[in-house]
């Protein structure tokens, strides 16, 4: 049995120098990779469909996946006003970001 990754192009197996960009280390485009059962993290059971199953099946389906995890769901809300705060305020000059003055 592996217990390291085993990566994928295109169904034919490759190494993880040619699954992984050298300079970031990030998995190059049209890659995917297999994990053992042994390496993951088990969140599974954190998690719910669209629908709000948790059955593990469920899982096989295709779909969006959220966690019950209150901690991770107050901080994407967190984020997700603070994107709606910056685009209602995005028309306002004053209200510009450093970014923004330097781009124009």
């Amino acid at each position: 049995m592996r217990s390291q990754p085993q990566y994928f192009r295109n169904g034919q197996q490759i190494s993880a120098a040619d699954a992984l960009d050298p300079h970031t280390g990030i998995m190059r485009p049209g890659i995917t990779v297999r994990v053992p059962m042994s390496l993951r993290d088990g969140t599974s059971h954190r998690l719910v469909d669209g629908y709000g199953n948790s059955d593990e099946l469920c899982f096989s389906k295709p779909g969006f996946r959220l966690t019950t995890d209150a901690n991770v769901n107050d901080e994407r809300q967190r984020a997700y006003d603070a994107y709606i705060l910056e685009k209602q305020n995005e028309w306002r000059d004053g209200n510009r970001t450093q970014e923004d003055h330097r781009t124009r």
